[in-house]
């Protein structure tokens, strides 16, 4: 019997001040992954907003974004494994793909109060080898502000 393991990928307190992928994680060549669920909120208080954002499936032909930072995926049990997924988080220069790009979900988080998704067994998104799963920031913030993210991730082994 397959066994899931779990892992988070995160940003923690990176200024968001144009359109961006917030998170990406990218699926290897052999093996997929789900999300399980996401948080996204401000770290600063200093100014409000409403931010609307997606979370996108890339099916093929993917070409990650670039001008972020490359974080590693954290095991949520210290004795598993090292994930098989890569990560990219606050890319400017977004993802994209050869195939047609599927939102999952749309939403809007009042970024002050922050928002936290945990997705049931049967509603979690999938990634199949090669693709990648995209936390999408697709208009600039009104106002410079401070985000941090997770997206709770889940491999079969």
């Amino acid at each position: 019997m397959a066994r899931t393991r779990n892992y988070t990928v995160e940003c923690a307190k990176v200024a968001a001040t144009v359109k961006q992928d917030v998170l990406a994680v990218y699926a290897g060549a052999s093996m997929s992954f789900e999300v399980q669920g996401w948080s996204i909120a401000q770290d600063n208080i200093s100014a409000f907003d409403n931010l609307a954002y997606r979370i996108v499936l890339l099916p093929a032909t993917v070409t990650a974004g670039s001008g972020g930072s490359t974080p590693s995926a954290q095991p949520v049990l210290p004795s598993d494994a090292a994930a098989t997924v890569t990560a990219h988080a606050n890319d400017t220069t977004q993802a994209t793909t050869g195939g047609t790009a599927r939102v999952l979900y749309s939403g809007a988080v009042n970024i002050q109060n922050g928002e936290l998704v945990l997705l049931p067994p049967d509603l979690r998104f999938v990634c199949a080898p090669s693709q990648a799963i995209v936390l999408s920031l697709d208009d600039a913030p009104a106002n410079s502000t401070t985000i941090s993210a997770t997206m709770f991730i889940g491999e079969q082994h």
